[in-house]
C-alpha cells in the first residue's frame, strides 16, 4: 500500500446490517436481566390511618384487575395508592 492510499467510506448497507446485528445482540444479551418475578408486598396497618389504607387497597385492587389489559393505567393506580 502506498502512503497516499485512502480507503473509501463504508457503504450504508454494511453499516445498517452491522447496527442491526449489534442491536439484536444487545436485546438477546439483556433478556435474562430483564426477567422479573411478580410478588405482592404486605400492607402494614397503623392505627389512625385505616381510611388511607382502605383507599390504597382499593386502588391496588383496581390495578390488579386491569394490569394485563392496560398496564400503564394499572401503574397509575399503583402510584395513586403509594
Amino acid at each position: 500500500m502506498s502512503p497516499n492510499f485512502h480507503r473509501g467510506p463504508l457503504p450504508a448497507a454494511i453499516i445498517a446490517k452491522f447496527s442491526a446485528l449489534l442491536f439484536g445482540l444487545a436485546l438477546v444479551g439483556c433478556a435474562s436481566i430483564a426477567s422479573i418475578k411478580q410478588t405482592s408486598a404486605p400492607v402494614p396497618s397503623l392505627p389512625g390511618r385505616a381510611e388511607d389504607f382502605v383507599l390504597a387497597k382499593k386502588e391496588l385492587s383496581d390495578a390488579e384487575k386491569i394490569e394485563h389489559k392496560q398496564p400503564l393505567l394499572a401503574l397509575g393506580h399503583d402510584l395513586v395508592a403509594a
